[in-house]
């Protein structure tokens, strides 16, 4: 029969948990987080703990931080050079999203360098990015000095809310950045009613980019393959183990 543990006696951690304790990463790591998620299941249904966690919310970047961080990265740019310059449909399907607002194709003295997309209204939305964008970036214009937007950034398991100084018009724009490891759903601004209680001011928005996150493939004989091929042994080995010491242990049936 099996014994039952003392009562207030912590159980034994499991042998493998050892093992996951000396993996030599922590997250958000992109070389490992692809393969991460599936062996972190796996150690769950064993009741171990995985030492990697990716549930951040959306961070905001600076300009060197995002052209840093997103240098490797494939990405998307979509300029608004081309469309046709007037009002555009209030459900706008741009090179790496859609934007829902009312969105207006503008150039010259508001977008001295080329076409920008600018927002008729308070509030715009960009949202259905491709596939595993987990950097959004942008260079806004404002129309009045002291304009101030919220932008809502969602992401696949957070949300975050940024409040920007007061901005103003320059030529090439403010940068706007963030970045979430888990994936970025919608960016969604909102003007604040710091003008006058009742008005908004013209912004705008050019050189939209996403980054995708999609490392490059791990060579077979990269350390953080090795390391999950020993452990993977290692949980098979113990399993194995297990089961010839329960079978030792059985009693023969009496006949």
């Amino acid at each position: 029969m099996p014994r039952r543990r003392p009562s207030g006696v912590a159980p034994r951690p499991h042998p493998a948990q050892h093992l996951v304790q000396l993996l030599p990463f922590t997250c958000p790591v992109s070389e490992a987080r692809v393969r991460v998620g599936t062996l972190a299941s796996f150690l769950g249904t064993l009741g171990i703990g995985f030492p990697c966690a990716v549930d951040a919310a959306p961070e905001l970047l600076t300009e060197a931080e995002f052209a840093s961080q997103t240098a490797a990265l494939p990405k998307i740019t979509e300029s608004f050079d081309g469309y046709p310059i007037g009002q555009a449909p209030s459900l706008f399907r741009i090179a790496n999203g859609t934007y829902t607002g009312t969105p207006v194709i503008m150039d010259h003295a508001w977008c001295p360098f080329s076409q920008c997309l600018a927002a008729d209204g308070p509030d715009g939305k960009f949202d259905a990015f491709p596939p595993s964008t987990a950097y959004w970036g942008t260079r806004l214009r404002l129309a009045i000095d002291g304009t101030v937007l919220s932008v809502t950034v969602n992401g696949a398991r957070g949300s975050s809310v940024f409040v920007l100084p007061p901005l103003g018009f320059t030529p090439n724009g403010t940068f706007f950045g963030v970045h979430d490891p888990s994936g970025i759903v919608s960016v969604s601004f909102h003007q604040l009613p710091t003008i006058c209680p009742f008005c908004w001011s013209n912004y705008s928005f050019d050189d939209v980019v996403v980054a995708l996150d999609q490392p490059p493939a791990v060579p077979a004989t990269s350390p953080v393959v090795l390391t999950l091929l020993a452990l993977a042994l290692a949980l098979v080995a113990y399993a194995v183990g297990g089961r010839s010491l329960q079978q030792r242990g059985r009693r023969p049936s009496s006949s």
